[in-house]
């Protein structure tokens, strides 16, 4: 059975980026829908965008219920947790 690779080839950095956050955005286990993106097209962008891209920073409103979660599960020591990122 040939060996595959767990490391994620859209997880890699399309080089230097100035701005807050992130530079990528990988897919998790659960996406439905992954984009890989080509070698030779990340080496045209670093080449066209030597010192960098600018990237800007994006605003998204989110309504939550609560930051307090309640934790239904027999093997955690705990019942409540708090998620002041995104409150379930």
């Amino acid at each position: 059975m040939p060996q595959t690779s767990l490391r994620q080839r859209d997880a890699q950095r399309l080089g230097l980026g100035r701005g807050r956050g992130t530079t990528v955005n990988p897919p998790n286990r659960f996406d439905d829908i992954r984009l890989d993106v080509l070698d030779e097209h990340r080496e045209s962008l670093r080449e066209e965008h030597e010192s960098g891209v600018q990237i800007l920073t994006e605003i998204e409103t989110e309504t939550s219920r609560s930051i307090i979660n309640r934790v239904d599960s027999p093997d955690m020591p705990f019942r409540w947790t708090i998620n002041p990122y995104r409150g379930c």
